[in-house]
């Protein structure tokens, strides 16, 4: 008669290894989307900072670069729970936007404007 204690071992000892192949899967995963998320907080404030503190007609556009970046910084925060930095986010988003609409569409309306 087999030992009922060395089949529960197995059925455990087969259920930890497909645990650890999942669970390695999920880090990996998580790694790949960390990478991502630092490299487009990286590329676009960057860039966004660059632009707009050159002196050149187009670096109003740092502005909108510098909005599109905001989903990366509000992944970061929320992926860290870090809530201060998620508030700062919020407040560096109005900024960027209040930097689109002073620079870019206002100026684009008064152009327009009869």
């Amino acid at each position: 008669m087999p030992n009922p204690r060395l089949k529960v071992f197995r059925v455990q000892k087969v259920t930890n290894k497909w645990h650890t192949h999942y669970s390695d899967n999920l880090d990996i995963q998580n790694h790949i989307m960390n990478a991502l998320i630092q490299l487009g907080m990286t590329l676009f404030s960057g860039a966004a900072i660059w632009m707009v503190g050159r002196p050149e007609p187009w670096s109003r556009w740092g502005y909108l670069v510098g909005l599109v970046g905001q989903p990366f910084w509000f992944a970061a925060a929320v992926q860290s729970g870090q809530w201060g930095l998620f508030l700062i986010t919020c407040w560096f988003t109005y900024a960027w936007g209040q930097g689109v609409w002073l620079r870019i569409v206002v100026p684009r309306r008064e152009a327009r404007a009869p």
